[in-house]
């Protein structure tokens, strides 16, 4: 089944794409499976964040409710299309969009995707992650300065950014923008 995909994913004539999700790590494993080459030779989109504008239709139009309200839920997910999943289902499923009466239940989603995620890092990349969660400053010097390993930071820096763990999108500043993930890290990796 792989092969035909394969053949056709790289027909020119063909419109045909592999839309994959997962963690990077479960992508790279794909990726690198020898009779998976198709995956690695064709071009490839990387998908980053979902569209607020476009969250904030979905919300209004989904949920009924204000451009106000559902741009607060949208702001909530931080671009995450897994958070934007779970919080609207939430918000029907308990028919509120109060979040402070459903974040407990966002949580405990949130919780068990960010568990896989949490497991597929080192105990340095471990460090790193606290290190940029528990920063007040955000700044990547006090980062690297708070660290055991700084020696290695330039490649845990930028193994996490390709991992989408960590967001350097501004110069100088390290953030992890996952919903609620500092929560997450005091309730369960304390």
């Amino acid at each position: 089944f792989l092969s035909i995909i394969g053949d056709m994913v790289l027909d020119d004539a063909l419109n045909v794409y592999l839309l994959c999700t997962g963690t990077s790590k479960n992508i790279e494993d794909f990726a690198d499976e020898p009779h998976l080459s198709f995956f690695v030779r064709g071009d490839k989109i990387e998908i980053k964040r979902l569209s607020t504008h476009q969250m904030v239709v979905k919300y209004m139009e989904l949920l009924h409710i204000s451009q106000d309200k559902a741009k607060e839920l949208a702001t909530y997910t931080c671009g995450y299309a897994y958070a934007y999943q779970v919080l609207g289902e939430l918000c029907y499923k308990y028919k509120t969009t109060d979040i402070n009466k459903i974040e407990q239940w966002f949580d405990a989603s949130m919780a068990d995707q960010y568990d896989i995620i949490w497991s597929q890092l080192s105990e340095t990349e471990r460090d790193f992650v606290k290190a940029v969660v528990n920063s007040e400053s955000k700044a990547a010097k006090d980062i690297q300065n708070s660290l055991n390993h700084s020696a290695n930071y330039s490649v845990i820096r930028s193994r996490l950014n390709k991992k989408h763990i960590i967001n350097t999108d501004e110069p100088g500043i390290l953030t992890v923008d996952l919903p609620r993930f500092r929560e997450y890290l005091k309730m369960w990796q304390a």
